[in-house]
C-alpha cells in the first residue's frame, strides 16, 4: 500500500464529469481502496444516516443552549455537512453545531441578541481563511492535551449547568452578564420549581445515562426524547394539574424552513461596539479550527488500514472557512467537528467524505418533514438530552490517568477548566496554553528530541528481511511529540517487517508524548504488516530500555500496554530482534548488518551496527 500519494478523495472537475456520466465504472478513492460511485454510496449510507438522526436530536438542543433556536441548529448541521462533504479531505469527520461554542454562543446572544450569531458565523469564517493563508494552524494546535481537554471540562460545565431553568421549569429569571451569577440566580429559585418539570428531566435523564450504558450502539438520545414528545402534546399547559413547558411555549410552532436570511438591521449593534464582536469572532474561530481538526486528527489515529492516509488539514480547514460563511448566510450558527458524531460515523463503517454529504441531507429530510412535530418536545427533555451530553463530553478516562501519571499537568487541566467555568472557556485555554508555554520554558533540559533510523537485516531460508530500528534521545511531550513521530515513521524508507524502538535515552515524557509514542506504534504495525504479507507474526514492534521514569506513561496507553505484554522492555536490540523473530513461527538466523543511518540529529550515538550492545536503563 502507498502510503506517500496525495489524497484524492474529492474528484477534481474533469474525474466529476466522469462520474456523473458514468457512475456505475467511475472510480472514487475511500478508505477501503478505489470504488465505484455506487458502491461508495452503499458504504456510507448506514453511517450517514445514523448520525442523521443522532445530529437532529443534538442539533435542536445546542441551537437552544446557544441562545438561539432549534432551526438555527439544524441549518447548521444541514449546510455545514453539504459543504464540507463536498470539499472536506476527512473521510470520517462531521461538521455541525457543537457543544464547545455553545458558551460562548450564548454568551454573545445575550449580549448583542441571537441575529448578531449568523454575523459571527460569517466573519469567523472569514478568519478562518486568513488563518490558513497565513499557516497559523500549526501554531495554534501547539499545545498540551491537558489544556484543550481542561477547556472540554469549562464548555461542558458550562453546557450543563445552564440547563437548571428548563430542567426545573423556572421562568421570568433575572440574566445577569456573568455564568456564574446566573448559575446562582438559578439556585436560589429553585425552592420555585415545577415537580412536572423534574418528574419528566430526572427519569430521563437516569434512563439515558444507563441505556447509552448498557446498549450504546442504539441512539437512545433520539429515541427516549421522541417518545417523550408524546407528553409534551398531551400536557402542553393545557393541564393545570400537570403541564410542560415544550419548544412551542418557548419558540411558536416550529417550521421548516431550513433557510433564512440574516438581520441586516444587527449592523448598526455590531458597528457600536466593534471591538468586542471582532474579539467575538476571533474566539469563535479559535475554537471551531482546533476542534475540527483535533477531530480529524483523533479520527485518523482510530483508522485501521486508511487507503486514503493522513487528512490534508489545509483542504479541511478550507472547507470549515467556506462551511462557516454559507451556515451565517443562510441562518446558521458557526460549524465546528465534532467528535460525538464523528465517532458514531467512523464506528458504523464510513469510508469516504460522502458520508457527511448524505447525513446532511437526511438531516435535511427530517426537518422539512418532521419540524412541528418537534413543537412539543419538552424543555426538560431538552435538558436531559443536553445534559447528559455535557457529562459525556467530560474526558473521565484522561483526567484519571492525568491525575495518576502527570499530577503537573492534571493541575494545568484543572486550571484551564477553573477559568474557563468562572470567567469564559476561550480565556481558559488562552490561559492554559499560556502556562504550558512558561512550563516548558522553566523545564530543565529542555533540548529538542532527536531521532536516529537504522537497518538491519534478520535472515530468512536464506532470505534477507528488512529490520527497523529508531532510537529516540531527550524529551518527548507535546511540544515535538508529534515531530518525533513523523520523523520516526520514515524507517518505512526501508520496508521493514519488524522494528525496534530504543528509548534509554529518553529524558522525560509527558501523557502528549506517550500518545505520540502510541500513535507511532499503531503506525508502524499497520505499515510493516503490508511489507510482511507473506510472513506470519510480521509487523511486530518491541521497545528497549524504558526508563522507570516514564513507564508509568507507555502503560497508560492502552494500545503500549498491549504490546509489552507484562514485560516492560528488553535490554539489547539484538534480544528483541530475535524474540520477534521466534513469533514469526519460523527459524531465524538473526545477522546485523552494518547500519545505515538515514537521519542523524542533535547527539552522537554509538554505533548499533552488529554487535549486541546492552541498553542502560535511566531510572
Amino acid at each position: 500500500m502507498d502510503f506517500s500519494r496525495p489524497r484524492s478523495n474529492n474528484p477534481d472537475a474533469s474525474s466529476l464529469m466522469e462520474i456523473i456520466s458514468n457512475p456505475t465504472k467511475a472510480q472514487l478513492y475511500t478508505t477501503v481502496g478505489p470504488v465505484s460511485l455506487i458502491q461508495a454510496l452503499s458504504d456510507n449510507i448506514r453511517p450517514a444516516l445514523l448520525v442523521a438522526v443522532v445530529s437532529v436530536s443534538l442539533s435542536i438542543g445546542l441551537g437552544i443552549a446557544s441562545g438561539s433556536t432549534p432551526l438555527a441548529g439544524l441549518r447548521t448541521a444541514i449546510w455545514g455537512g453539504l459543504f464540507c462533504g463536498a470539499f472536506g479531505s476527512s473521510p470520517f469527520n462531521i461538521i455541525g453545531p457543537a457543544g464547545a461554542l455553545a458558551g460562548q454562543l450564548s454568551k454573545y446572544s445575550s449580549m448583542w441578541g441571537p441575529d448578531v450569531l449568523p454575523w459571527i458565523a460569517i466573519c469567523s469564517g472569514f478568519l478562518c481563511a486568513v488563518i490558513l493563508k497565513l499557516n497559523l494552524q500549526k501554531y495554534m494546535l501547539f499545545m498540551p492535551k491537558s489544556v484543550f481537554e481542561g477547556f472540554t471540562v469549562a464548555v461542558a460545565f458550562g453546557i450543563g449547568l445552564k440547563q437548571i431553568n428548563y430542567a426545573c421549569g423556572l421562568h421570568g429569571l433575572h440574566k445577569h452578564e456573568h455564568f456564574i451569577e446566573n448559575v446562582w440566580e438559578s439556585i436560589k429559585n429553585l425552592p420555585h420549581a415545577r415537580m412536572s418539570s423534574l418528574a419528566l428531566f430526572v427519569p430521563e435523564t437516569i434512563l439515558l445515562f444507563v441505556l447509552l450504558k448498557k446498549v450504546p450502539k442504539i441512539p437512545w438520545m433520539v429515541i427516549v426524547p421522541f417518545v417523550t414528545i408524546i407528553f409534551g402534546y398531551v400536557a402542553s399547559g393545557e393541564s393545570e394539574g400537570f403541564s410542560l413547558d415544550t419548544l412551542k411555549t418557548e419558540f411558536g410552532v416550529l417550521t421548516n424552513d431550513i433557510i433564512e436570511f440574516p438581520d441586516f438591521s444587527v449592523v448598526e449593534r455590531i458597528a457600536s461596539n466593534f471591538g468586542a464582536f471582532a474579539s467575538a469572532c476571533f474566539s469563535v474561530c479559535l475554537v471551531a479550527v482546533l476542534e475540527t481538526l483535533i477531530s480529524a486528527k483523533i479520527a485518523d489515529f482510530r483508522a485501521h488500514d486508511n487507503f486514503l492516509g493522513s487528512f490534508d488539514e489545509g483542504k479541511e480547514l478550507r472547507a470549515l472557512a467556506g462551511a462557516q460563511v454559507l451556515c451565517g448566510l443562510l441562518g446558521g450558527l458557526p460549524p465546528t467537528g465534532v467528535f460525538v458524531r464523528t465517532s458514531v460515523n467512523q464506528l458504523n463503517g464510513a469510508t469516504h467524505v460522502l458520508s457527511q454529504w448524505m447525513n446532511a441531507i437526511f438531516v435535511m429530510i427530517i426537518t422539512v418533514a418532521t419540524m412541528p412535530v418537534f413543537s412539543y418536545l419538552p424543555l426538560s427533555s431538552v435538558a436531559s438530552i443536553l445534559v447528559v451530553s455535557s457529562v459525556r463530553m467530560i474526558p473521565m478516562h484522561f483526567l484519571h490517568d492525568l491525575w495518576k501519571n502527570d499530577k503537573s499537568h492534571f493541575g494545568l487541566c484543572m486550571f484551564t477548566a477553573a477559568v474557563g467555568i468562572w470567567s469564559d472557556p476561550v480565556e481558559g485555554l488562552l490561559g492554559g496554553m499560556l502556562i504550558a508555554f512558561l512550563m516548558g520554558a522553566m523545564s530543565s533540559n529542555t533540548a529538542s528530541g532527536a531521532v536516529v533510523m537504522e537497518k538491519s537485516e534478520v535472515m530468512l531460508d536464506g532470505e534477507e528481511l528488512p529490520a527497523g530500528i529508531v532510537q529516540i534521545t531527550g524529551p518527548v511531550t507535546y511540544a515535538n511529540g508529534e515531530g518525533i513521530m513523523k520523523r520516526s515513521l520514515d524507517v518505512m524508507e526501508f520496508s521493514p517487517v519488524m522494528c525496534v524502538l530504543d528509548l534509554s535515552r529518553v529524558t522525560e515524557m509527558d501523557m502528549d508524548g506517550g500518545e505520540a509514542v502510541e500513535r507511532l506504534v499503531v503506525s508502524l504495525q499497520k505499515r510493516m504488516k503490508s511489507n510482511a504479507q507473506n510472513l506470519t507474526g510480521g509487523g511486530q514492534v518491541a521497545f528497549v530500555g524504558i526508563p522507570n521514569s516514564i513507564k508509568h506513561v507507555l502503560h497508560s496507553q492502552h494500545h503500549i500496554k498491549e504490546v509489552l505484554e507484562g514485560r516492560d522492555s528488553f535490554s539489547t536490540v539484538a534480544g528483541a530482534l530475535k524474540q520477534m523473530s521466534h513469533a514469526m513461527s519460523r527459524e531465524i538466523n538473526l545477522v546485523v548488518d552494518q547500519s545505515e543511518t538515514l537521519i542523524t540529529a542533535s547527539f552522537n550515538s554509538q554505533c548499533m551496527g552488529g554487535s549486541d550492545y546492552p541498553v542502560e536503563t535511566k531510572q
